[in-house]
């Protein structure tokens, strides 16, 4: 009972795959990309552990993955980059539930006004009263000073998703829809031109006629042929005010009675009010004209005014939600130590687990996020940390947690952080399993196991296991090899030849920032989470503005093309895959239609799109699996009982390419299909690029809502490499060797110095030290995150970085430089 034992493990690429895993251990699972860890650990050991434990609950009919049998499976918790809630409700706050601790401590400690007496009184010391009315029950407070009534404020008050808490016109959010002039209307154009944005077509036409006729009506003269700038006053009221503005009445104003019906023009604003209120929310088709803006009644702060009132050590709630994390944990220290007696007995419980939750949170290195901050604007990395600090909350014992490289987004000195974390976790009694290639992660692991030896149909096989020094000694290891291997010789670094200037950048938590980012080479940026990395390359550099005298940038204007590819997922529809979105299906396609089968039988290539009506299966369009409504619980995919999963009809099957149906085809591996495929050039292309830069192992017809981070972004750069023109381009990457091993970031660190040589400029945001000692120059950010941050502390070569005392990733850099 000491061990989880899988047997004949069979899934995916897994070669009858037997394994015993000890219990109450942290576990680590390496090798290189594509070589069967997700699959042993999700598809087959996280899936089976899940079935038993429902089937244990009495649900049946579950599909039991591929695998013979799994021993002494326990109860299993799956913590991903995907994981923690990302609705734009959620924040920080929230998603932690340090927000619900927040609001309790305000209404046990707050201070408030005295809606009568007008003087100010601490919730603690007042006297209270319970009243049921009908239904309800309502708690009122009596005021020390004038012994009046007052009724209490609840820790709902203090919530702005609750209707008790939230600020009425904005509804909690902190902010309101308004029209957006500047995309709404272009005053330099004529009406016919397009001065009204989303007036399109006909419908443009047909608004320009009753435009006319309200003018002819109110007896105003405008050539509609002159720009809308150009427009006198009343006319210009009408058209974005429309006819029932007071202020355009006023300019018309006929004592004579019209002989003609009178004629009502809405107006481009009214009409884009009725939409959003029809709606309930932007429509689809006019979101380019709304924006949101801070809500004018709570000024952004989300609850209603009697909640932001309250104070405690003279600080109201929406002050403290706007603190660093750091600066909060300060704060409570202020907090305990003015507390009486009888407030510790009613808010130490509260204390205790704010501060608990802040020590987590910090080894995390995340102490510079704010409560308020939305968890749609957190990198995935941050939000899996967040979730993982919260999983600490529940002191259950038994369980097996499995984290998919929970040192995603992390730099280098906060490892250690996640791997203290991950101890405390085993010590509840509790086994830890970890997908990761981190170096400092691997070293402190209790047992580590290596899948390869390689990728796709040649990994799938348990290399070695047992403890890290063991696993070292085993020669068929790409991570033992690369362990021992990988440092880099000291090379002749590419000297800057030109650069691109930004002046006074201070977007975010950048200090005013003035930085030279070399070109015509490897140029990585580093720094801390939330240093302002992102900040810098993305919304300052990347958006290119040189007019203004903040976030100035010089310097685009030499090259062809900037091209960013950041972290934001690529389409994420089920029907696109890795053959559509790199375009690799329509040669495909091209190929089978010239077979003499599909001659014979008048195909073209259309026949063999699975979105195609003319060669789908039409049971499932073309999916392969159709949808089982569970009653209870989540609809299932099952496979199409018609195609048996195969997604085209029969006589589309049939035509075969070197004995390959269509079908068959796209279930292969990159690998696979680049032998098959040998003597068809663009197909040859496409293929190379996807080996090349690390997806040799994806198959052709793998859905993109599968891909990782890393996989995703890599994928984004092969498309627009096969894309691209320009001899002098700016590729803008955002830690794109996420979820890739030790061995596949040297090949991916190849495929950047060949874009370098060919003339291209690189600059990358980079946690990994692999990757950074590669680049020719190097810009850190720091010293710290969030306020404490958005200063450049060093620039220069890695080997210059080393000698600079400021630099916080030169002690990680020496493993990887070798002078």
């Amino acid at each position: 009972m000491d061990e989880i034992i899988i047997e004949h493990a069979n899934q995916g690429n897994l070669k009858d795959v037997s394994l015993r895993l000890p219990k109450n251990k942290l576990i680590a699972v390496t090798g290189v990309s594509g070589s069967g860890k997700s699959t042993l650990v999700i598809d087959v050991l996280f899936n089976e552990c899940q079935r038993q434990y429902l089937e244990a609950l009495g649900m049946q009919g579950i599909q039991k993955p591929g695998v013979e049998r799994i021993q002494h499976a326990c109860a299993a918790v799956c913590v991903n980059a995907q994981s923690g809630n990302r609705n734009p409700r959620s924040s920080v706050g929230t998603a932690t539930n340090l927000y619900t601790d927040l609001r309790m401590l305000y209404e046990k400690l707050g201070v408030r006004e005295c809606p009568n007496c007008h003087q100010l009184y601490k919730n603690s010391v007042c006297a209270e009263e319970t009243i049921r009315i009908e239904d309800e029950y309502m708690t009122y407070q009596y005021c020390p000073h004038c012994h009046e009534k007052v009724q209490k404020l609840m820790h709902t008050d203090f919530s702005f998703n609750t209707r008790e808490g939230a600020c009425k016109d904005c509804e909690g959010m902190g902010s309101v829809w308004e029209i957006d002039l500047v995309q709404v209307l272009h005053a330099d154009l004529s009406l016919s031109q397009g001065a009204v944005t989303f007036w399109k077509h006909r419908y443009q036409a047909y608004m320009i006629s009753q435009y006319a006729n309200a003018l002819a009506y109110y007896g105003i003269k405008q050539d509609l042929k002159a720009a809308v700038a150009q427009y006198e006053e009343a006319a210009y009221r009408l058209l974005v005010y429309g006819s029932g503005d007071e202020k355009f009445l006023s300019y018309v104003k006929d004592e004579t009675n019209r002989e003609t019906t009178a004629i009502h023009f809405e107006g481009v604003f009214p009409y884009l009010w009725r939409k959003l209120k029809e709606h309930e929310g932007v429509p689809t088709s006019l979101e380019a004209c709304y924006k949101r803006s801070v809500c004018p009644s709570c000024q952004g702060e989300r609850l209603k005014e009697a909640s932001r009132a309250i104070t405690v050590l003279d600080k109201r709630l929406p002050d403290i939600v706007n603190l660093t994390l750091e600066e909060i944990a300060y704060w409570l220290q202020a907090v305990r130590a003015s507390l009486t007696q009888n407030e510790h007995a009613l808010c130490d419980v509260y204390l205790l687990d704010m501060e608990t939750k802040l020590r987590r949170i910090q080894k995390l290195g995340l102490s510079y996020l704010t409560l308020n901050r939305s968890m749609i604007s957190l990198s995935n990395g941050e939000a899996q940390h967040l979730h993982l600090a919260s999983l600490l909350d529940a002191t259950m014992s038994g369980l097996l947690y499995i984290l998919d490289e929970p040192t995603i987004g992390l730099h280098p000195k906060d490892t250690d952080g996640i791997v203290e974390i991950l101890k405390d976790m085993r010590d509840l009694g509790n086994t830890v399993l970890v997908i990761e290639h981190d170096a400092g992660v691997l070293q402190q692991v209790d047992y580590l196991v290596d899948i390869g030896p390689k990728a796709g149909i040649h990994g799938g096989q348990i290399v070695a296991h047992g403890s890290f020094a063991e696993v070292l000694k085993c020669k068929n290891s790409a991570t033992a090899y690369a362990m021992q291997h990988l440092t880099r010789k000291v090379h002749a670094y590419r000297k800057p030849s030109s650069y691109i200037q930004i002046t006074n950048a201070c977007r975010h938590n950048l200090q005013h920032v003035d930085v030279q980012l070399p070109i015509h080479l490897l140029c990585g940026i580093c720094g801390v989470s939330g240093s302002g990395k992102s900040t810098l390359v993305f919304d300052v550099l990347a958006k290119g503005n040189k007019q203004t005298e903040v976030n100035r940038v010089e310097g685009l204007a030499q090259f062809d093309q900037t091209i960013c590819i950041d972290q934001q997922p690529p389409i994420r529809m089920k029907r696109s895959n890795i053959a559509t979105f790199t375009n690799l299906a329509n040669p495909l396609r091209k190929v089978y239609a010239k077979t003499k089968q599909a001659k014979a039988l008048g195909f073209t290539d259309a026949y063999f799109s699975f979105n195609s009506k003319k060669g789908r299966c039409e049971h499932c369009e073309g999916m392969g699996t159709i949808k089982s409504h569970m009653l209870f619980f989540q609809d299932q995919e099952v496979i199409c009982p018609q195609c048996h999963g195969k997604q085209f009809q029969e006589q589309v099957l049939r035509v075969t390419y070197h004995g390959y149906s269509i079908h068959e085809v796209l279930q292969l591996s990159v690998e696979e299909a680049i032998t098959v495929f040998k003597e068809e050039k663009e197909i040859q292309k496409i293929l190379r690029l996807l080996e090349h830069i690390g997806l040799g192992y994806v198959k052709l017809n793998q859905s993109l809502t599968t891909l990782s981070q890393g996989e995703a972004q890599r994928l984004k750069l092969a498309r627009e490499l096969l894309q691209t023109k320009g001899k002098h381009n700016l590729y803008l990457l955002d830690e794109p060797t996420v979820g890739l091993h030790m061995q596949d970031v040297e090949n991916f660190i190849k495929l950047l110095q060949e874009l370098v040589e060919e003339g291209h400029s690189i600059l990358v945001i980079e946690h990994n030290e692999q990757l950074l000692a590669a680049c020719d120059y190097l810009i850190e950010l720091g010293p710290q995150g969030g306020v404490h941050g958005g200063q450049l502390i060093a620039q220069g070569s890695p080997l210059a970085l080393l000698h600079q005392n400021e630099s916080v990733i030169a002690p990680y850099l020496r493993r990887f430089i070798k002078d």
